[in-house]
C-alpha cells in the first residue's frame, strides 16, 4: 500500500480532492498543521524516531527540521507565528521550536490518583 498526499479545495458548496502524489522521507505522520501557508507535521522517519518537518503537497516530499527524538506527539498545532505545540502520547504538553524542532516540556500530565473507595 503506497502513501499519498492529497489537497482538498473546499467551499460551503463544493469539495474537490486533487490527485494524490506519493510521499517520501517518512513512514508515518501523527498530525499536520498550517503555519502561514507552510504545512508542518510530526513525522516518523524510522522506527521509534519522530521529528518536526514540512511537507510539500505538490511533491509529497517531507523536509526534516532538526534531529529526531523518541517523543511521539499525537497532536500538533501552530500559533501562526512559527511557534508549535504538541501533546505527547503520555499526555504531556510540549512547545516545539520551528527553527530546530527541539522540544521543551511545558506541562506535565499528572493522572488522578486511585481513590480508596
Amino acid at each position: 500500500m503506497s502513501r499519498q498526499v492529497y489537497s482538498v479545495d473546499f467551499s460551503c458548496d463544493d469539495w474537490t480532492k486533487t490527485t494524490g502524489v506519493p510521499t517520501s522521507g517518512f513512514t508515518a505522520v501523527t498530525d499536520l498543521t498550517d503555519d502561514n501557508g507552510t504545512i508542518y507535521g510530526w513525522f516518523c522517519t524510522s522506527i521509534g524516531q519522530w521529528q518536526l518537518g514540512t511537507i510539500d503537497p505538490t511533491t509529497g516530499t517531507m523536509t526534516p527540521i532538526g534531529t529526531a527524538t523518541t517523543t511521539r506527539l499525537q497532536g500538533l498545532t501552530s500559533d501562526g507565528s512559527g511557534n508549535f505545540y504538541g501533546i505527547s502520547t503520555d499526555g504531556n504538553l510540549y512547545s516545539v521550536s520551528g527553527a530546530d524542532g527541539s522540544l521543551t516540556l511545558s506541562l506535565i500530565h499528572i493522572s488522578e490518583p486511585t481513590r480508596p473507595y
